[in-house]
C-alpha cells in the first residue's frame, strides 16, 4: 500500500496528495516509471542500467521559469557523455512536452529520457 501524505505541497492554494516516502540523502533511488513523448512507459532505473544518471524535475513547460531552465539545461546536457542518462520529469503530459520541444527547436530533449 502506498503512503499518502497531505499538507506538504500546495497547487493554486490547494493541498495536493504526495504519494510515498521522501528519498533521503544516501538512500538508493526507488524505481519509477514515466511516459515518453510516444506514451511508452519508461523505467527510470532499469532502462538506464549501467549509466550514470542525472535526474531532475520541473513543474511545467508552460511557466516562464521552467521554460528558461529547460533551455539552459538542454544546452548543458548536449555536451555530456553518452554514458550519462539524463532524465527530467515534469507534471506535463507527453503531448505538452512534445509541443515545447517543437516550439523551442529541440530535437532531443532531456525530458524524454535520453539514454
Amino acid at each position: 500500500m502506498t503512503l499518502e501524505r497531505f499538507g506538504i505541497v500546495k497547487f493554486r492554494g490547494q493541498d495536493v496528495t504526495i504519494l510515498g516516502e521522501d528519498v533521503k540523502p544516501g538512500q538508493a533511488a526507488p524505481e519509477f516509471i514515466v511516459q515518453t513523448q510516444e506514451w511508452v512507459p519508461f523505467h527510470g532505473l532499469a532502462d538506464t542500467q549501467g549509466k550514470v544518471r542525472i535526474i531532475a524535475a520541473f513543474l511545467s513547460v508552460d511557466t516562464d521559469t521552467c521554460d528558461r531552465e529547460l533551455h539552459r539545461f538542454n544546452q548543458e546536457a548536449a555536451a555530456l557523455s553518452k554514458d550519462i542518462a539524463i532524465l527530467v520529469v515534469s507534471n506535463d503530459l507527453p503531448f505538452a512536452q512534445k509541443r515545447w520541444c517543437g516550439a523551442a527547436g529541440v530535437n532531443s530533449s532531456p525530458f524524454f529520457p535520453i539514454t
